[in-house]
């Protein structure tokens, strides 16, 4: 049902907790009316206010009553993916999925006046980031594959590219993230996509640390995530950073001693793994809050204030409010820095109290950031700076304050350059726990796993041990044969193209590449990462081009190409491999002829088998975990490495 309701106009009373406004005899704006959502306690006066509608469906606002008649009013909505659009009044808003952000523009008696609408969906908790894993495409609709909206390379880094918001038995709904598609709508494989962490098994070296923690606390529990690298050499990384950035020197000893999951495995410090994400009421409450902010005099809110405020954020983005109340906390000094109190010079009465975009050389660039957010008041401030928190770095995967500081996923996407701040953080959270009386409850936490801590149970977070191809692909790059494709991804599932697969048969070879200088195929250009391992392949006979002149690297490679360059690749290496035949193939008349030989020798050798029904599906494309299989067949069969 409809929910329609005319907000009125309050008394000046209220004005203290409004942005400063121009004195007026008579307020000019005297209400709205609006459908669907509610504005509680509307006032000319105060720009801010955070709805909760029952339901995303058919919001608008239609009617806005001013002293004066005919006033202009405009209309603009952002959706949490990042989309904007403009409505007229009466119009159903654009509000997508998760919190909206409504602009309502107002200019009448010859003034200008600009209100923030915030709505939570109900259904936010639904949603979530993710980003690719493979190639592929977005379509029109789920199961169909057709209506292609928009091709999807595999992500090197863990920036989100897609909002879910639904699902239908493989396929996921998506909004697009990125600018050129930004905000609409198809549907993607969901084995194309990854949320950021694969679980992995509990290492033996934490295996201690955690059974006291879990003999301490029963209803904790614990996930085990491996984070695409070791601590040495993102370690390394963090050195450079930091000298670079701040101008800070800091051995590698010292960087590892922070970075360590091991020592963050006791009482006090455990928290650092803390998933945001979680929120339940039951969890928090004020008592927790009030112990975790100190009173000031010279602060610019008072506890009761800022309490208040944090509730506010927490319900809004349904993100743990203790997290909220120590960023604020740390950030602000308890809101008396001059960024949380709005006193920097040219940004005055603008504030920030989680030190946003303010950075060690320029820390004034958070005030002048908080002003074209336009958060003029403590109150939007500290909720509206807690979104952003949100939506740049929990929502996409950096959900603990560990994560916020160390990132192997994407090593320079931080919120935080310093080393001590996971240690910080977590101190402060257990004062929120432990005064609240709820450090019992079922909270739940991520825990990193580096090389030096898994004993061989994963390299890529997109290889589940419990998939498959595990052994096949982690032997195949042992070998030396495949590589992931960054940030921790090997992409199983994604197409193998003709490149990956001749740069893979290079290596095998043990050739010295540096003397293939040159190659015939018009579209292998000298720079690219492939050039020499291609001229290596046609030099050698092991390729042919997929028409005159032309070798198309990029294209995915299917399973009668992939049988005929290894048989090729053979030949060059005169590894001789059984005969076969492809006349038992019910499809065998789909098999090329320059195919067909290959095919029955990769068969008989144990290589390849049919797909079914006694099918072979000599166009059906090979995947990267399919190609490392095959590889790491035939190296144990015929190639000792």
């Amino acid at each position: 049902m409809k929910c329609k309701k005319t907000v009125c106009l309050l008394l000046a009373a209220v004005m203290l907790l409004c942005v400063p406004f121009e004195a007026f005899s008579a307020s000019e704006i005297q209400g709205i009316t609006t459908s669907g959502f509610t504005v509680s306690g509307f006032s000319q006066g105060i720009d801010y206010y955070l709805c909760y509608p029952s339901s995303f469906a058919d919001l608008k606002i239609t009617a806005v009553k001013t002293a004066t008649a005919n006033p202009a009013v405009s209309i603009s909505t952002e959706q949490y993916c990042g989309k904007t659009s403009a409505q007229r009044l009466g119009d159903t808003l654009d509000v997508g999925y998760g919190r909206a952000k409504v602009t309502l523009t107002v200019t009448s008696g010859g003034k200008t006046y600009k209100y923030l609408f915030v709505l939570t969906d109900p259904r936010q908790d639904s949603f979530y980031y993710a980003f690719p894993v493979g190639s592929t495409y977005v379509y029109k609709s789920a199961s169909t594959s057709s209506g292609t909206i928009k091709s999807v390379s595999a992500s090197t880094s863990n920036a989100a590219a897609f909002y879910c918001v639904g699902a239908s038995g493989a396929w996921t709904h998506v909004q697009i993230l990125s600018q050129a598609s930004l905000g609409r709508e198809g549907w993607i494989q969901t084995k194309y996509l990854s949320r950021g962490y694969i679980s992995t098994d509990l290492p033996d070296r934490y295996f201690d640390a955690v059974t006291a923690l879990k003999k301490a606390h029963p209803t904790w529990e614990f996930t085990y995530v491996y984070v695409g690298g070791s601590m040495s050499s993102y370690a390394a990384t963090i050195q450079t950073q930091l000298k670079n950035d701040a101008g800070i020197t800091k051995s590698l000893e010292t960087i590892m001693s922070y970075m360590d999951p091991k020592n963050y495995m006791t009482e006090d410090k455990i928290y650092a793994f803390l998933d945001l994400t979680q929120y339940d009421p039951a969890h928090f409450n004020d008592t927790g809050l009030g112990a975790m902010w100190v009173e000031k005099s010279n602060a610019i809110v008072t506890k009761k204030q800022a309490v208040a405020y944090i509730n506010e954020a927490a319900k809004s983005l349904r993100m743990n409010p203790f997290f909220i109340a120590s960023r604020a906390a740390i950030e602000s000094g308890y809101g008396t820095s001059k960024l949380a109190r709005g006193e920097v010079a040219g940004s005055e009465g603008y504030y920030n109290f989680y030190g946003i975009r303010a950075v060690d050389k320029n820390p004034e660039n958070g005030a002048s950031y908080a002003k074209e957010r336009n958060w003029n008041t403590p109150r939007r401030a500290l909720i509206e700076g807690a979104n952003w928190i949100k939506d740049q770095y929990v929502d996409r995967g950096q959900c603990t304050p560990y994560f916020l500081r160390f990132f192997p996923f994407k090593s320079t996407h931080i919120y935080m350059s310093d080393l001590t701040a996971p240690t910080s953080e977590a101190a402060k959270l257990k004062q929120g726990y432990t005064a609240a009386g709820t450090a019992g409850k079922s909270l739940h936490f991520f825990i990193p796993v580096y090389d030096e801590d898994n004993n061989g149970s994963g390299m890529f977070f997109d290889v589940s041990p419990a998939s498959w191809y595990y052994e096949d692909v982690y032997r195949s790059v042992k070998l030396g044969l495949f590589e992931g494709i960054g940030g921790g991804l090997f992409a199983p599932e994604g197409d193998l193209t003709r490149a990956q697969f001749v740069a893979v048969l290079a290596r095998l070879s043990g050739a010295d590449l540096s003397s293939y200088k040159t190659t015939s195929f018009t579209d292998i250009k000298s720079g690219a990462w492939y050039f020499k391992s291609v001229a290596w392949a046609e030099k050698n006979g092991v390729i042919a081009g997929t028409s005159p002149g032309v070798f198309s690297p990029d294209r995915a490679l299917d399973r009668q190409q992939l049988c005929t360059m290894l048989c090729r690749f053979s030949d060059a290496m005169r590894i001789e491999l059984p005969k076969g035949s492809v006349t038992g193939f019910r499809d065998a008349a789909d098999i090329a002829d320059w195919a067909a030989e290959s095919v029955g020798c990769c068969v008989a050798a144990g290589l390849v088998s049919g797909t079914g029904k006694n099918m072979f599906s000599p166009h059906l494309t090979a995947s990267r975990a399919q190609g490392a299989r095959v590889m790491s067949l035939y190296c144990e069969k015929y190639k000792k490495k």
